[in-house]
């Protein structure tokens, strides 16, 4: 075992610069000193990147979720404007149908290049497949399968009433002034 000498004691052989040097913490283990697998300034470093990162990866995350969450906005309106206008497209179209005799509904079976007719009805109804392309995507699809909806509960509900709907081509004058 070493034996290290003390400040203010005066060793033969050993000068000034070894007390020193015996006094001057430089990193290295005494003999007998277990070592460091890293020093403290290293473990800040490492704990202030894996805050920034921490901090990076919830920014991204919440960016990834602001993209996500517009995407699903604008996926909502344009379904509620295709919505809105095919319903206004198969109402008028049902009424217009009813208005020249035609009693038919709509089912959806596969691509058709046109409407046409399944050679098959349901009480007085004649059953038509409209035009669909399933090339054309899911939006092409939601709006078919809307207008046939809109469409069939139209037609429905003018055969049930018909009293409330002129079948003839006049309309009726509404004077609101008086």
């Amino acid at each position: 075992m070493t034996r290290w000498p003390k400040p203010d004691e005066q060793s033969v052989g050993r000068g000034a610069a070894d007390r020193v040097v015996s006094e001057v913490k430089v990193g290295w283990p005494r003999p007998g000193q277990r070592q460091r697998s890293a020093s403290e300034s290293d473990v800040m470093e490492q704990r202030t990147a894996s805050r920034i990162r921490s901090v990076l990866l919830s920014l991204s995350l919440i960016v990834a979720l602001a993209f996500v969450g517009h995407g699903l906005w604008r996926n909502w309106l344009w379904q509620q404007e295709v919505y809105g206008l095919v319903g206004y497209f198969g109402t008028v179209r049902a009424e217009q149908d009813f208005k020249n005799g035609k009693l038919r509904l709509f089912e959806l079976d596969g691509e058709q290049q046109d409407d046409v007719f399944t050679g098959r009805s349901e009480g007085p109804f004649e059953i038509w497949n409209p035009q669909y392309l399933p090339i054309l995507g899911y939006p092409h699809q939601y709006a078919t399968e809307e207008m046939v909806g809109f469409y069939n509960r139209r037609m429905r509900n003018m055969h049930a009433h018909p009293e409330q709907f002129s079948t003839s081509d006049e309309s009726p004058v509404v004077d609101d002034h008086p």
